[in-house]
């Protein structure tokens, strides 16, 4: 019977810690806006966020700028933007972006060790309601023998 309810109270520990521990890395409250003196404003990008490349060779790097404008009365700001991988590089500003302005966020996705279907994602954080937007950069990989698309930028 101890053991039993030995059993019971490990598993309860372990299960509070993995709830927690799910609810401080939650993209519903991340960190570095719990105290934000930034009201919230709301941003529009123009196109799509998905940059698709075509084919490129095996080392050979992808740059796409990803425009944006402040659509709300507040300025924007720009906490952090981060990527899925080494491989992949976002920049953006920052300072702030007073409304109407408009930017860019600028993503490089460097190819060398990869091969195949790639999609690599750069999550940015602001002060909007929502808090997090993802911008994707998605082609293939070919090794130096293949033939590229032309679309590569």
């Amino acid at each position: 019977m101890r053991i039993l309810i030995l059993g019971w109270v490990v598993f309860a520990v372990v299960a509070g810690w993995a709830c927690e521990s799910h609810h401080t890395t939650s993209r519903e409250d991340p960190k570095d806006t719990k105290n934000d003196t930034f009201p919230p404003t709301d941003i529009k990008f123009f196109g799509t966020r998905e940059y698709r490349f075509g084919k490129i060779k095996q080392g050979e790097q992808v740059t796409h700028q990803f425009e944006f404008q402040n659509v709300g009365k507040n300025p924007l700001k720009i906490y952090r933007a981060t990527a899925s991988c080494g491989c992949t590089t976002p920049d953006y500003p920052k300072g702030l972006i007073q409304p109407g302005e408009k930017a860019h966020i600028t993503v490089v996705f460097n190819s060398a060790g990869k091969e195949g279907e790639q999609k690599k994602r750069a999550t940015v954080v602001v002060n909007t309601p929502k808090k997090y937007y993802d911008l994707y950069l998605r082609g293939e990989v070919v090794d130096g023998e293949s033939q590229p698309d032309s679309t590569k930028k």
